[in-house]
C-alpha cells in the first residue's frame, strides 16, 4: 500500500515537472517568434521612414497611416522632425545607405520590449539607437526611441 501511494506521488511529481518544462518551452518559443516579429517590422519601418525622407527631402513628408502601423499614437504626438535633428533616428543627419546593412536585435532588457537598432555608417563606425515596442491594438509598435552613446 504504502509503495502504490509513494509510486503514485512520483507519477504526479514527474508529470507535473514535464507539463512545466514544455509550458516553459512553449513560452520561449512564443517570446523567439515576437522577437523575430518585432524586429523585422522594426526593420520595415525604418527602411521606409529613411527612404520617404531621401524622396521627399527637403519638404519631408509621410503617409500618416503608416506611421500609425509602426508606430504608438503617444509616439507620434512626441515626434517633430527639425532641420537639425531627428529624434526617430536620433540623428542630424541620414544616409540611404544606412538601410542596407541595418540590423536590430533584441536588448537583455527584454521586459521593455528593447531592441538595439544598428545603423552602419562606414567602415567601422555605427550609428546605434534603442528602439522600444509597445502592444497597441493588438499590434507592438515603436513606443520610444534613445540614442546609445
Amino acid at each position: 500500500m504504502k509503495g502504490s501511494i509513494l509510486i503514485s506521488l512520483l507519477s504526479i511529481f514527474l508529470v507535473s515537472c514535464t507539463q512545466s518544462k514544455n509550458e516553459s518551452i512553449a513560452a520561449n518559443i512564443e517570446i523567439q517568434n515576437q522577437n523575430k516579429s518585432n524586429a523585422a517590422n522594426i526593420k520595415k519601418f525604418y527602411r521606409y521612414y529613411i527612404s520617404e525622407m531621401d524622396k521627399t527631402f527637403p519638404r519631408i513628408r509621410f503617409n500618416e497611416d503608416t506611421l500609425h502601423k509602426y508606430c504608438t499614437s503617444s509616439f507620434l504626438k512626441k515626434r517633430k522632425y527639425e532641420r537639425e535633428f531627428d529624434m526617430v533616428l536620433q540623428a542630424q543627419d541620414y544616409f540611404v545607405e544606412w538601410t542596407k546593412n541595418l540590423t536590430i536585435e533584441p536588448t537583455n532588457n527584454m521586459r521593455n520590449n528593447e531592441y538595439n537598432v544598428c545603423f552602419p555608417v562606414g567602415e567601422g563606425e555605427e550609428h546605434n539607437i534603442i528602439v522600444t515596442v509597445k502592444k497597441e491594438q493588438g499590434n507592438y509598435k515603436i513606443s520610444s526611441v534613445r540614442r546609445v552613446d
